[in-house]
């Protein structure tokens, strides 16, 4: 079995490790429904924390706790499917269309951070200090050889992949390793690495440290999903009001994020993630779409390269791979499942 077919089922069939909603908690009391969901310090994750502080989930009925979680959620793969967790946020879409494919009870529901065109790229390619002179070209060939740190199946795989076939090379022509995201500036510091594909506010920090953005994601993958929300059986199947609220709640606050670091989103964020607020006032806030929609054309050309590189088996169709009723009504700026 080569590496990446070893490396999609690990992330298709991990079972659930840290989840706390194995055993459902039991509803909350004014008939509040509780949800556990796992959310990590990445400021993409913002808006969830958003939708809880202002009240967007409360006000639908939903008491959200939200617990530390690391790198994507594919692990919750499983227990999304057997309706052990309700909804997961991720940025594995390989890991994603191999469940489906496998029979799996998930749908991709909501579009989260995506690389707007006209905005910053909350995602980068960055090298260690001294490895490319300033001002120095930055071409497919002269990252060949290097040692990068990053996961070939995830979208900044896909993004750099993107990048080295202008040139006629592909990843396999770096070496690619793995490294913990809190370890990634200690790294690059001591040379261990030459790069890495990272998100904020890492991406920030890094940049604090002395290091240089050569590549963004914005400019190889324009307009590609980074992150959605995904929904397995519990919402698909055993309560899909329940579901249609949670997004309802998730557009409210996805909007409230868009206005990037005001001081009610900086003190929220502050608290909820223990970012400082002087990098989240000079980070890239992704962009979400307001409607709550995906990008539907990049998700395809996505499995299109997944394809061709092995990910995948097959490309699974919209219609298998994304629900949209959760959102197809969602189009005034403070909608509540109530009034659709």
């Amino acid at each position: 079995m080569n590496t990446a077919r070893t490396l999609r089922l690990a992330a298709c069939l991990a079972v659930i490790a840290s989840c706390g909603e194995a055993d459902r908690p039991a509803d909350t009391p004014g008939g509040m429904v509780r949800i556990d969901m796992a959310a990590n310090k990445f400021l993409s994750n913002g808006a969830l924390y958003i939708g809880v502080e202002e009240g967007y989930f409360a006000d639908e009925g939903i008491d959200l706790h939200l617990y530390p979680s690391s790198e994507s959620g594919s692990t919750a793969l499983p227990a999304l499917d057997r309706g052990q967790v309700a909804v997961s946020t991720m940025t594995n879409l390989i890991a994603v269309v191999n469940a489906i494919d496998q029979g799996g009870r998930i749908r991709v529901v909501l579009g989260t951070s995506y690389a707007a065109p006209d905005h910053c790229s909350h995602s980068a390619l960055v090298a260690r200090k001294g490895l490319f002179p300033e001002g120095e070209p930055i071409t497919p060939a002269s990252l060949r050889g290097k040692r990068i740190d990053l996961n070939p199946l995830s979208s900044e795989g896909y993004f750099l992949d993107t990048f080295m076939a202008r040139g006629g090379l592909s990843l396999e022509d770096m070496e690619v390793v793995t490294i913990p995201v809190g370890a990634r500036i200690d790294a690059m510091n001591r040379g261990a690495i030459d790069m890495t594909g990272i998100s904020e506010p890492w991406l920030t920090r890094l940049v604090d440290a002395g290091h240089r953005v050569i590549l963004t994601r914005t400019e190889v993958v324009p307009g590609s999903q980074a992150s959605f929300m995904v929904y397995g059986s519990r919402f698909l199947d055993q309560d899909r009001d329940l579901g249609r609220r949670f997004a309802a709640a998730f557009v409210r606050a996805a909007r409230q994020f868009n206005e990037g670091p005001t001081d009610r989103n900086v003190e929220i964020l502050e608290r909820n993630t223990g970012i400082d607020p002087a990098t989240l006032r000079r980070a890239c806030w992704a962009i979400m779409r307001e409607d709550g929609g995906i990008q539907e054309q990049q998700i395809l050309d996505f499995q299109r390269w997944a394809l061709r590189r092995g990910h995948i088996d097959r490309i699974v169709p919209m219609d298998e791979l994304y629900d949209p009723w959760f959102t197809e009504a969602f189009r005034n700026p403070r909608v509540s499942a109530d009034s659709l």
